[in-house]
């Protein structure tokens, strides 16, 4: 029975090259950041327009959100804008804060995979 399990292989690298792909896209649409909050379904349309799945759409714009470039300038504060590029709204205080912390987290999370590939590497010479 155990020889009758297939394993997928490949579905993940290419699922995560679709992601890449329609990440891709929204770099291309050169939209003014940062974004309005609520707009997300709009980007989901504007990709699924160019053939990507509900699901890799929400991913790219989840990876798309998530840069310390867009969160840098959430924390420099000012206005939203829409997907046409249109000013809508502001961005609050608590959206700043939440920003920071991102961005704390991030940086934590390097700093630590760096520290492990160090060690790693410093066992491996050893």
């Amino acid at each position: 029975m155990a020889d009758k399990v297939k394993k997928n292989t490949g579905g993940a690298a290419r699922y995560k090259s679709r992601v890449r792909k329609a990440y891709s896209d929204l770099k291309e649409m050169e939209l003014k950041e940062p974004l309005a909050v609520g707009c997300g379904g709009e980007l989901r349309e504007l990709l699924f327009a160019k053939g990507h799945s509900s699901r890799v759409a929400r991913h790219a714009i989840r990876w798309f959100v998530g840069r310390p470039k867009y969160l840098n300038a959430i924390v420099a504060g000012g206005p939203r804008y829409s997907v046409k590029g249109e000013q809508c709204g502001e961005i609050v205080e608590h959206e700043i804060e939440f920003a920071k912390k991102q961005i704390l987290s991030k940086e934590k999370v390097k700093k630590e995979s760096s520290n492990a590939k160090s060690s790693a590497r410093k066992y491996v010479l050893s």
